[in-house]
């Protein structure tokens, strides 16, 4: 299950024991991680949070040559979340 607000984010999250050092560097890495990864055991999650970008209302509001709305913010920040997994060693 994977929960978002805003756009769509592709939140992929691996655990696992026996992954290689450099797995980072492989050009194949999610089969790679896919191939390596646990589905039992500690359990854990991720969230995640992009860098705060300007909201579409500000943005119409400087091509538009007008004062942002002050009743909203300016930017905000997207973010997602995952299921918890669980890694058995």
């Amino acid at each position: 299950m994977l929960a978002t607000t805003g756009p769509r984010m592709r939140l992929r999250f691996f655990a696992g024991y026996d992954y290689p050092d450099g797995l980072a560097n492989d050009p194949d890495l999610i089969s790679a991680a896919y191939d390596a990864a646990c589905s039992d055991g500690l359990s854990d999650y991720v969230r995640a949070l992009e860098n705060a970008s300007c909201r579409w209302s500000t943005w119409e509001a400087v091509r538009a040559g007008v004062e942002p709305r002050p009743d909203l913010l300016a930017t905000i920040q997207e973010r997602a979340w995952s299921s918890p997994i669980r890694v058995t060693p």
